[in-house]
């Protein structure tokens, strides 16, 4: 299997050193034209290339990087980490509210700055739609009508405390910070980073932040003589594989090798994001162009979709399973491994066995570039509204809740209060205080390879790129459609979607193709051969049973000539009595009798029509 229209990977090679003629005055003058020349295609290359939409920063706190006027900086104030003060207001989904233990962190901040935080809460909405268009309506009004669409002036917002998944879709509501410090999150995550950013502009910091992995029940690994996590995909299957058949050999055959929720468009998208990451892709990459129809990406499919044949994952997981009942199948020791977010994995208590967390295995684990696997970044992120009533008293107050200085507070406060959450400062974990007390989170986060979903790149329209990615591996698991198709529809649709060009040609070359483009079945190739051969087969039974049966009845009736012969004038005597033994209804005694007289060349005829010569 190979991938084609793959960027290539230079590689560096070791010159050598020449002795001899030259002076040292030619060798310097040699190396400055070399260094001219080399610097004016540098400067060709980048004025050929087509620009970064997404970057961690490019340009400065005036100008982007084309040099045009950077919108917002000329009514921003650099200095508002000082002259921001007075009342901010963030405006939240209740299920999101911090915790009190960030409460209270938040609160000493605010009044040694002097800064008031108070937080609004939305109604929980029906759907995502229904809370994007609330938030929409919001930011379409000015700031002294700035109220929800049902008129509560409470939650009237300078900040806006959002999902992940929502920067994009909000990007006309949040005002650019980095026209206010071209600095800010300049220590973060890169990728953290790169999440809240689009088109040269940063409209969100990463706040807390969680990220997908693997927790594995611990008994499972050790009792079938495994130290360690697997580090690969193939090593997983190879584990999962030597455990469900020990497992089942011993009647648990409720066990499955992997699970997780299938339910919703952004749970198909997490797992899309993880999978594709570790075969060294992406569904959109950097530069916006559709990167989802790749090889690699087609073979790691074909080897989830392998293990539901193998049995180590369930038909019914994919049918059925929520976040809810993944859970349940996970903590009822019913999954070895439970594919989930550090969030979920922070909650878990008292579960009756050992718990191991690892990220991601890849299916090339060459594309970790050292890391052990991969994480997609979750969580909530924070932006100020183009509409802020105090705009400086609300940077402020995202600078420093998305600052290293806070989360040293937060992650070195309690276990509990950073629990299930990852630190966007890798420097944290550097920290001997920290890094004992988030022994677990500071191990995965050193080895773990942060990738992103689509959220930025894809703007207003990310739900419909989601809901089609969702669409797309459901049909390929629930066997609808064969993964090559499925792969270059969702290229085509994307494409249509985002307004890209069409591809000149597939970029899916898989030779063979996957083997198993059915859930739960084998691939049914040559049916027609398969159903001549199951007739015939049938067909060369049935004639054999039927010649068996005619050739004992025929031996058996020439033993009875041969017994009846010898017997001499008793024959009739013998056969009468073996008739009247008969009992009326029984076929087997009914066959032998009739034998018998036949035999002896006795006329039978019984009182329910029975006879024969």
């Amino acid at each position: 299997m190979r991938a084609t229209m793959r960027p290539t990977r230079g590689s560096s090679r070791r010159g050598s050193s020449r002795r001899g003629s030259g002076s040292v005055t030619a060798a310097a003058a040699s190396l400055v034209s070399i260094g001219a020349v080399l610097s004016l295609l540098s400067l060709l290359s980048l004025l050929a290339s087509p620009p970064l939409i997404h970057a961690a920063f490019a340009g400065n706190r005036t100008h982007y990087p084309d040099m045009t006027p950077r919108n917002g900086s000329a009514t921003a104030d650099p200095s508002f980490r000082t002259s921001g003060k007075g009342a901010v207001r963030v405006l939240a989904l209740a299920r999101h509210a911090p915790s009190s233990a960030l409460l209270d962190i938040q609160t000493q901040w605010a009044a040694a700055v002097g800064v008031s935080i108070t937080y609004s809460y939305l109604p929980e909405p029906a759907s995502t739609a229904e809370y994007i268009a609330a938030v929409q309506s919001v930011c379409a009004a000015s700031p002294a009508a700035n109220t929800t669409a049902s008129g509560n002036a409470a939650a009237a917002f300078d900040v806006l405390w959002m999902d992940i998944t929502l920067v994009g879709v909000l990007e006309q509501c949040l005002l650019d910070l980095w026209a206010w410090d071209d600095t800010i999150g300049s220590d973060t995550v890169p990728a953290m980073l790169s999440s809240g950013s689009m088109r040269s502009k940063l409209l969100a910091m990463p706040a807390l932040v969680d990220t997908s992995l693997l927790v594995y029940n611990k008994r499972y690994l050790s009792s079938h003589g495994y130290d360690d996590p697997p580090s690969s995909l193939d090593e997983m299957e190879e584990m999962l594989q030597s455990i469900l058949v020990n497992e089942r050999a011993a009647e648990n055959y409720k066990l499955v090798g992997y699970t997780s929720s299938f339910s919703r468009n952004e749970d198909w998208m997490l797992l899309a994001s993880d999978w594709i990451a570790g075969a060294n892709g992406s569904i959109i990459d950097t530069r916006g162009r559709i990167t989802v129809a790749d090889s690699d990406f087609a073979l790691a499919l074909s080897k989830f979709v392998t293990w539901l044949n193998l049995g180590i994952m369930d038909i019914a997981d994919i049918e059925e399973f929520g976040p809810a009942e993944a859970l349940e199948r996970f903590t009822g020791s019913l999954a070895v491994f439970l594919h989930t977010t550090s969030a979920v994995a922070g909650r878990l208590r008292d579960v009756g066995f050992d718990l191991g967390v690892v990220s991601v295995p890849a299916l090339l684990p060459a594309a970790l570039a050292g890391n052990a696997g991969t994480g997609v970044i979750g969580g909530m992120y924070m932006g100020v509204a183009k509409t802020a009533a105090n705009p400086a008293a609300a940077v402020r107050v995202v600078d420093y809740l998305t600052s290293q200085s806070y989360q040293r507070r937060v992650f070195a406060s309690d276990a509990d209060t950073a629990s299930g959450l990852v630190p966007t400062y890798s420097a944290l974990c550097l920290d001997p205080a920290i890094a004992a007390l988030q022994e677990t989170t500071c191990r995965t986060h050193k080895r773990t390879l942060y990738t992103q979903r689509p959220t930025t790149l894809s703007s207003h329209l990310y739900p419909n790129v989601s809901a089609l990615v969702a669409a797309t591996l459901s049909s390929v698991f629930r066997g609808s459609t064969d993964i090559l198709t499925a792969l270059d529809t969702l290229d085509l649709d994307l494409r249509l979607l985002l307004g890209k060009p069409p591809r000149n040609a597939t970029d899916v070359d898989m030779d063979p193709p996957p083997v198993v483009t059915k859930p739960a079945k084998k691939r049914l190739k040559y049916l027609d051969i398969q159903l001549a051969g199951l007739a015939a087969v049938s067909a060369i039974s049935i004639t054999v049973i039927l010649l068996y049966r005619r050739k004992t009845l025929l031996e058996n009736e020439a033993a009875e000539r041969a017994r009846l012969a010898k017997a001499g004038g008793t024959a009739v005597r013998v056969a009468t009595a073996a008739w009247m033994a008969c009992e009326i209804g029984s076929d087997r005694c009914w066959t032998r009798c009739w034998t018998r007289c036949r035999v002896a060349g006795i006329h039978v005829a019984w009182a329910d029509g029975h006879g024969g010569d």
